[in-house]
């Protein structure tokens, strides 16, 4: 592996935090905007390319100074952010099920709950999953992190950068093709409970996780340097990028078939630019912003508790009358922040403190990485 790696690579990165807000708040729209809101998905799609960015710049990073990736690191690690807030979720789920109105038949609270801790609810029906039919995201990026500490120890990072680029490029164009194909013969991809779905499905979404991946290793070259276009004009691009991201929001659902036929190709090249853009103005004023950076911190944390939240409060809707549709509203963005903000505080952050402090990675691994995402 070329021994290089930008700088930007290598350390924190606070535009994140604006864009992992952004991403949050409009997956949160969606879910909140009775049918007005259409293309809040695209956040989803955000969340994707910013994690196959990151995940793959701290492996490299690791792979540079050790020649290898320590599995046991990455996985507690992974372990310790992930799973005590999916717990809380799961368990806030249960809980507020029986006070729940759903409007589709099937329900079935055991099978959501096995498919969120097992994580398989992007292969499960979306009827079935009933309030926790969100963590479907959480399947696919778990699946990701599963599996590329080993391709990229094994196979990837043992590559020259010509064929690492051309290995990934060769990789989203098959997936692309598999996901339009799947789009063409999803009802007959149906087994009981279980499907294949293109929105959903582990494979049909590692488009854009690869993207992330993609812009990591090619930036990561020996002389590699981002466009100075992308730094000098990044007001100007995330205007423009934001723009195209609330007509998406207003008006492409995800079942649009033109989208679906290929055009996530454009989506996910839109959240490529914003994601590079973040990375060449790491410290952009409107990103960094102190209110995006507290939001964005807590996005994670947010974006599993507020679904549940948000359903139990229809129930205290009433049809017509919109002073009551905005205090539901604000009840369901502020019951949603407020819980992620106690979790970020009394659970996230203590557990933290833990991600090194087990035997085996005191005694291994010795080399400290430079603070990430």
């Amino acid at each position: 592996m070329d021994k290089a790696c930008t700088k930007a690579h290598l350390h924190y990165i606070p535009s994140f935090n604006g864009l992992r807000a952004f991403a949050t708040l409009i997956v949160m729209i969606l879910h909140g905007g009775y049918g007005y809101f259409r293309g809040g998905w695209v956040g989803v799609d955000l969340f994707f390319v910013i994690s196959g960015y990151l995940i793959t710049s701290i492996l490299q990073a690791e792979f540079l100074q050790t020649n290898k990736i320590s599995f046991p690191k990455f996985y507690w690690r992974r372990s310790l952010r992930l799973i005590p807030p999916l717990l809380i979720c799961v368990v806030l789920a249960n809980i507020l099920w029986p006070y729940t109105l759903f409007d589709f038949a099937g329900s079935n609270r055991e099978q959501a709950t096995l498919a969120a801790l097992f994580y398989y609810t992007n292969m499960v029906a979306s009827n079935v999953n009933g309030n926790m039919l969100h963590l479907w995201s959480l399947s696919v990026e778990e699946h990701f992190y599963f599996i590329w500490p080993l391709l990229l120890s094994f196979f990837l990072l043992k590559a020259s950068a010509r064929n690492r680029i051309i290995i990934l490029l060769t990789a989203i164009a098959l997936i692309t093709i598999l996901r339009i194909c799947v789009f063409q013969y999803r009802e007959q991809l149906v087994f009981g409970i279980f499907n294949i779905d293109p929105y959903t499905f582990t494979i049909c979404r590692m488009d854009a996780i690869l993207i992330g991946a993609l812009i990591a290793i090619v930036t990561s070259r020996p002389g590699a340097e981002l466009p100075d276009t992308l730094s000098n004009k990044s007001a100007l691009i995330l205007f423009v990028c934001f723009s195209l991201f609330m007509v998406i929001l207003f008006t492409l659902s995800s079942q649009n078939e033109t989208w679906n036929n290929g055009g996530f190709v454009f989506t996910n090249l839109l959240c490529a630019t914003t994601v590079l853009t973040a990375i060449a103005s790491p410290d952009h004023p409107l990103l960094s912003n102190k209110v995006f950076s507290w939001l964005g911190k807590r996005s994670y944390g947010t974006y599993i508790y507020h679904f549940p939240i948000f359903l139990v409060l229809e129930r205290f809707r009433l049809p017509h009358d919109i002073p009551n549709l905005l205090l539901i509203t604000f009840l369901r963005f502020g019951t949603s922040i407020a819980i992620a903000a106690l979790s970020y505080a009394y659970i996230e952050r203590p557990l933290s403190l833990f991600k090194d402090r087990i035997p085996f990675l005191r005694r291994r691994n010795k080399v400290a990485l430079p603070k990430t995402n």
